[in-house]
């Protein structure tokens, strides 16, 4: 399964990629993101493993992540996983102008059996509003040095 969007965003790529490669920024615009803890080396981001922890309805689903790739003012990927299904999600900028960049968005979602597929697919339009909002408050976060109501 997957889902795109891009969004034009009124920044400069610089400040669009700090939005999205900083944690502590990422939670002022991901909706439910609980924490991120990494467990890797001190090395680079794509060396490191993480957990990623997100409040998805009344519990909070854990993750295992790992990023894929990673280039400065460019693209941002990285993976998450469960015992159902593997997320693989990708961040491209694009400057525009100087102060507007489009944000590329993609996901992609394998399910681990037949049943969690079925569960998947049902559960299509929320995944794709997610994703969709997400997007918007990142976008309303980085255009207003607001952050998205809680």
């Amino acid at each position: 399964m997957r889902f795109t969007t891009s969004t034009p965003i009124n920044a400069a790529v610089e400040n669009t990629f700090d939005w999205v490669s900083n944690d502590r920024l990422k939670k002022l615009w991901m909706e439910g993101l609980v924490d991120i803890t990494y467990n890797g080396t001190n090395g680079s981001l794509q060396e490191q493993h993480f957990i990623y922890k997100v409040k998805e309805g009344r519990t909070i689903q854990e993750y295992t992540g790992k990023y894929l790739s990673i280039e400065k003012y460019s693209l941002i990927a990285f993976r998450l996983s469960d015992s159902k299904k593997v997320m693989d999600m990708y961040y491209q900028f694009e400057p525009l102008s100087e102060q507007t960049t489009m944000v590329h968005t993609e996901i992609d979602i394998e399910f681990s059996d037949e049943l969690t597929k079925f569960v998947g697919y049902s559960m299509k339009w929320f995944t794709k509003r997610s994703l969709l909002r997400n997007i918007q408050n990142l976008k309303q976060c980085i255009e207003t040095g607001n952050t998205y109501p809680v």
